[in-house]
């Protein structure tokens, strides 16, 4: 067998197993993709370097270079940003719902936490709560944003902690909670930091019965994506304070279009004006769906 061919096919058995093994994520959270990628990455450049050196060295070690050289390379690749890019990957398999990769984030933020890191610890955990409370998983992404020490925090991460502890805290109608986080923010804020707590604070008015300055907040505001979709949640409960039922309907429904029940959810907690809305709204579409789904099996 030609050493250029050995190499490749032993650099190829080995290079896919580096990155679970530094990213410490199961292989199984690796799609064929990246497996099948990483392999034939390191194959192509064991079999270059093995087919250069093999006119000058004997068949065997012509290999063994080729081996190396690119498993040497695979493993440098692999752990740069080993940490990062391992949180990055699971908190992926967790927006898809894959089994086990919640259990495995959240064993990877412990470890984090252990490790006496707290910008590293806060980094990760600011970075899983969006995954966990796109899937629902507010309480798990409520536990980890409270143990944050944000008192050893550098400050655009801790601005940044905070505002994510705010927003969780909201959600479980904890009203003083965010505030208080909201309170330890030296404002204004960094860019869209400042564009959140913004948008938090009018959600906040709103629900208190500050309707006025809720609306100029959402009105004045030149937003997009799911920061529009928590202005148009402030508009719902303002005209349901103000008895416009059907505006809150509108409201709601254009957030169920964009976002679906998981938009809709934000409107219940905390209890405002528009709960009730909210919560018939996700009884009628939920009741709109089995029937779907049972006309669909006949």
């Amino acid at each position: 067998m030609h050493p250029s061919l050995l190499a490749a096919g032993v650099a190829m058995v080995i290079a896919p197993w580096l990155r679970p093994f530094l990213w410490r994520v199961p292989t199984r959270m690796f799609s064929f993709g990246m497996v099948l990628r990483a392999a034939l990455t390191s194959g192509l450049v064991a079999a270059l370097v093995a087919y250069i050196t093999s006119s000058v060295m004997p068949p065997m070690t012509a290999a063994t270079a080729g081996v190396a050289v690119a498993l040497v390379l695979a493993f440098l690749s692999a752990r740069r940003s080993a940490s990062t890019r391992g949180t990055a990957l699971l908190c992926w398999r967790v927006s898809r719902r894959e089994p086990g990769a919640i259990a495995h984030l959240e064993a990877r933020l412990r470890r984090l936490k252990n490790a006496s890191d707290a910008d590293a610890h806060a980094h990760a955990v600011c970075f899983a709560a969006v995954p966990l409370t796109a899937v629902g998983e507010w309480e798990r992404a409520s536990q980890h944003l409270e143990s944050i020490d944000t008192a050893a925090l550098r400050p655009d991460l801790r601005e940044r902690s905070l505002q994510a502890l705010a927003t969780v805290r909201l959600e479980r109608s904890d009203l003083e909670g965010a505030q208080e986080a909201m309170d330890q923010i030296t404002r204004p804020a960094s860019g869209v930091i400042e564009e959140w707590l913004v948008a938090s604070e009018a959600l906040l008015y709103v629900v208190q019965g500050n309707t006025r300055e809720a609306l100029r907040r959402a009105n004045e505001a030149d937003a997009s994506g799911a920061l529009a979709l928590t202005y148009e949640i402030v508009r719902a409960h303002a005209c349901a304070s103000h008895g416009d039922d059907t505006g809150a309907h509108r409201s709601l429904n254009l957030v169920y279009e964009s976002a679906g029940a998981a938009g809709v959810e934000r409107a219940v907690r905390p209890v405002g004006p528009a709960t009730d809305i909210a919560r018939q709204l996700l009884t009628e579409e939920l009741a709109k769906a089995a029937s779907a789904a049972t006309e669909v099996d006949e």
